[in-house]
């Protein structure tokens, strides 16, 4: 998978998304922390391991368990997730809350595309019109763009603040899951919008 970015910044300022990849760019890790940036490799180096010990075993022990009617590849990416959140959590927010990030990931294998969201992110993907698939939001370009996963956004006095969800503040979370298969989709964008659209990051994901 490749990949590219860009954000748009008003008098409300975004942290830095910081992107990583892993297994031959088959992993794309999209990191935003809202207080320790080291906190970013702390969790990617959680999700890396996991997963490369589900890829020599399928069956490796872990205290969450998976999701009725998601894909296996989707629900290792949940449960990567969780086990990252656990990590911050119980050792970087032990004592006092230090960590905060919402975290957007990408997984293909083989024919499947998959993906686990939590924080501030919507996902919309583009899909061309593989044998015959049509959908009601066609563009004129023979295109089709699906929602995957609508923003979770905190208002108070109609503005936007700070996301309501970071990974490490909850004990078990609420992880966003789900995937698509390969031949469907063309791209997948993910933005994170703030302040009505006054704010935002936007990332494309493709290559797939």
């Amino acid at each position: 998978m490749k990949y590219s970015q860009r954000s748009m910044q008003s008098t409300f300022r975004i942290p830095p998304t910081q992107i990583m990849s892993g297994f031959d760019d088959q992993l794309l890790i999209f990191a935003r922390s809202w207080s320790e940036p080291e906190s970013v490799q702390l969790i990617a180096d959680e999700i890396k391991q996991y997963l490369s010990a589900t890829q020599a075993d399928l069956e490796v022990t872990t205290p969450f368990s998976f999701l009725e009617g998601y894909s296996a590849l989707s629900n290792r990416l949940r449960i990567a997730t969780l086990l990252a959140n656990d990590r911050l959590f119980k050792v970087q927010n032990k004592e006092f809350y230090s960590a905060g990030l919402e975290v957007a990931l990408f997984y293909q294998q083989k024919n499947e595309i998959a993906w686990a969201c939590f924080g501030n992110f919507e996902l919309h993907a583009h899909i061309s019109n593989h044998q015959g698939i049509l959908n009601q939001n066609e563009h004129q370009d023979g295109q089709s763009e699906v929602v995957l996963l609508h923003a979770q956004q905190e208002i108070i006095d109609g503005r936007h603040i700070l996301p309501g969800h970071l990974l490490g503040v909850e004990r078990l979370p609420s992880v966003s899951i789900g995937s698509i298969q390969k031949f469907l989709v063309d791209q997948i964008t993910v933005i994170s919008p703030f302040c009505f659209g006054e704010a935002k990051w936007q990332a494309e994901v493709s290559g797939f």
